[in-house]
């Protein structure tokens, strides 16, 4: 899909990190910030504006880009600029005259509603239903795509099935899994998510494509092409390696996009556990960030340090143990010592993965939320979610870039758990 033109690859990150950025540094311009989530049918706002909550609505008009977060992100009014949307589930009723960057479990534009321009999008499902309409290109990440409206020009595809039955008006290009194959990469599919079609490519009888159908598939699928494109139908088999598919450009492309979703969907959901649950710990331990950065990063990597290596000598000391009672012919008390003091350093190993791995993220991803949001929004009271979700967005596009995103992700890890273990300390100081 991508090979002849790698810029593609980028395209969907790059529109969004440069949007963001330029959101979040222009102080020449004005932007509207709403965390009630929605815009009534009678309002028309003229100028940008940056929307989140559990259920974001829009059924007024906005003259300009709208960036929309939360669970679920509906449009049924019009928008006069580009949509940029993260959500669970994403739905368009109504106009946008611009281009659709989003990113979601599944994403469903709906019969009578028209994008103008394109639609780059990664997650589970799209849904193009019959009776909207696109006016220029479509590129489609993730599992599957059912296209029954019109695509005014390309439609580009990677991922595990594609059904057309509406009308393309120029070429469809697609990276596709075989029929019925069985280590399809399927990403996550939320509850309330469409049901899976078979994989491969499926181009139903009255479908009408203007310009060539060239896929890249490990089989040719033949069969599944019911129409005969104007361009006719061009097939690159996939060159296996030791029995397995080779991972193309675009496929990496696609794995790389789904991983970015997966990671956004997990902070976004833990985050909000730790929102709801432990509120004051969570902003004493983000203070605690702001205040005492380098102390932070320095302390974070001797707790991992020794961390690991203490659950790897304390696993060897009870090893030892199991082994000396054993040899004594104790053989139940060996057992019973080898079942309580493996299981609780395994729990006790979980829970601090889970907080190296995961606390240590949401911790600077909600710093760093809130300080962007104070940049543009000093005056208004901004919902804590709505800042852990903008520094999570941050932090999966960022962690996503080759080499400097490792780099990134250490330093979050080191500094956020190094918060966590000084406000610990100082807990037990008072």
């Amino acid at each position: 899909m991508f090979t002849r033109k790698p810029i593609l690859r980028w395209t969907f990150v790059l529109i969004l990190s440069l949007s963001l950025a330029f959101a979040l540094t222009d102080q020449a311009r004005a932007f509207e910030l709403d965390d009630d989530g929605n815009i009534p049918a009678n309002e028309v706002i003229d100028d940008d504006v940056f929307i989140g909550g559990q259920t974001v609505v829009i059924d007024g008009t906005v003259n300009g880009d709208v960036f929309a977060f939360g669970q679920s992100v509906t449009v049924n009014g019009t928008i006069n600029g580009s949509l940029f949307a993260g959500a669970q589930f994403i739905v368009i009723n109504g106009e946008v005259n611009g281009s659709v960057y989003g990113g979601s479990n599944s994403i469903e534009i709906a019969s009578g509603s028209a994008i103008s321009r394109n639609v780059y999008y990664m997650g589970y499902s799209l849904r193009l239903a019959e009776g909207a309409s696109l006016g220029r290109d479509l590129a489609f990440m993730g599992y599957q795509a059912l296209l029954q409206g019109n695509v005014g020009r390309n439609v580009h595809v990677a991922g595990g099935a594609l059904e057309i039955s509406g009308a393309i008006g120029g070429d469809v290009k697609a990276n596709i899994a075989a029929p019925n194959e069985a280590n399809t990469p399927m990403p996550y599919a939320a509850p309330g998510a469409p049901t899976p079609i078979s994989p491969g490519i499926h181009i139903r009888e009255g479908a009408e494509i203007g310009g060539v159908v060239e896929y890249t598939s490990p089989i040719e699928q033949s069969e599944g092409i019911a129409v005969q494109p104007d361009g006719g139908v061009i097939y690159h088999q996939l060159v296996t390696e030791e029995g397995r598919g080779k991972i193309t450009p675009a496929i990496r492309t696609g794995l790389w996009a789904l991983d970015r979703l997966r990671e956004l969907v997990s902070l976004l959901v833990l985050g909000a556990l730790a929102l709801w649950k432990l509120p004051e710990l969570f902003n004493r331990v983000k203070r605690t960030v702001a205040e005492q950065p380098i102390p932070s990063l320095g302390w974070g990597f001797m707790i991992i340090l020794v961390g690991y290596l203490g659950a790897a000598l304390l696993a060897g000391i009870l090893l030892a143990v199991v082994l000396f009672l054993g040899a004594l012919t104790l053989g139940k008390l060996g057992g019973a010592a080898a079942s309580i003091g493996f299981s609780s350093l395994t729990l006790t190993l979980a829970v601090f993965s889970l907080l190296v791995g995961f606390g240590s993220k949401l911790v600077l991803a909600a710093w760093s939320g809130e300080w962007l949001l104070n940049k543009v929004a000093a005056s208004k009271e901004l919902s804590p979610f709505w800042a852990l979700a903008l520094g999570v967005l941050l932090y999966a596009l960022l962690h996503g870039i080759p080499y400097l995103g490792g780099v990134i992700a250490a330093v979050v890890t080191l500094m956020g758990t190094g918060a966590m273990w000084l406000t610990y300390r100082e807990a037990r100081a008072v």
